[in-house]
């Protein structure tokens, strides 16, 4: 059975909300100051679209909790001004997992769930633009 760990979170990083449910305080995008560039140690701080992780609890999951990967900026980082560019898109990537749940009829089913595990930049998808004169085709 795969599994998806929950990696680089201490008990001060996690919140628990009225509901019960547990995440990880989520922080803003951030600016590739030197200083920042310096401390980040962990791949999901270096990248270009950085991203956190958020615990998702389910209990009727045999597994309850799974890292969950978030997005910090809509665009990415800029690698000469170290600062968010909103031309490109940070967009999750996404690994099936798969799970056994414990509830309903089928009290130990297996299902196969998409977990974003990390982001990755990304060209924003446009409409191609129609001309009245399409370039002629070589044969």
């Amino acid at each position: 059975m795969d599994t998806l760990e929950v990696v680089n979170v201490t008990s001060d990083d996690v919140e628990t909300s009225s509901r019960g449910k547990r995440s990880v305080k989520i922080q803003s995008c951030p600016v590739f100051t030197e200083s920042y560039k310096e401390n980040a140690r962990f791949l999901k701080e270096r990248s270009l679209s950085p991203w956190n992780f958020v615990l998702d609890y389910d209990a009727r999951r045999r597994k309850k909790y799974i890292a969950k990967a978030q997005c910090l900026c809509d665009g990415c980082i800029d690698i000469e001004t170290g600062m968010e560019n909103k031309n490109m898109r940070s967009v999750p990537m996404f690994l099936p997992v798969t799970m056994e749940n414990m509830y309903g009829r089928c009290s130990h089913c297996i299902e196969t769930i998409q977990v974003p595990f990390a982001c990755t930049c990304q060209f924003p998808v446009t409409e191609p633009q129609l001309t009245k004169t399409a370039p002629k085709a070589v044969v």
